[in-house]
């Protein structure tokens, strides 16, 4: 089952507020109470597409299954908007 929530916005994803990234976490099937962890460590766009498992985890002090969640939806959204 995908866990691909929709964009918050047209921008590229790179160009996400700290808001629009809350917005979008919110859309993550089983991560919608975790969003505001985003806005606290003040994640924006281009931070949320370098984050990886170990920060979701130790630094962010997600639990496993929805920081995978969050890592695929991110991955899969990040080759949507890639040109191809």
């Amino acid at each position: 089952p995908s866990t691909l929530a929709q964009a918050p916005t047209e921008n590229a994803a790179e160009e996400w507020t700290v808001e629009d990234v809350v917005r979008y976490v919110k859309g993550i099937t089983g991560c919608s109470l975790l969003a505001e962890k985003f806005r606290k460590e003040r994640i924006d766009g281009e931070a949320l597409l370098l984050l990886g498992i170990k920060h979701l985890i130790v630094h962010m002090g997600l639990r496993v299954g929805p920081a995978v969640n969050i890592l695929r939806a991110t991955r899969e959204l990040h080759m949507r908007q890639r040109p191809n």
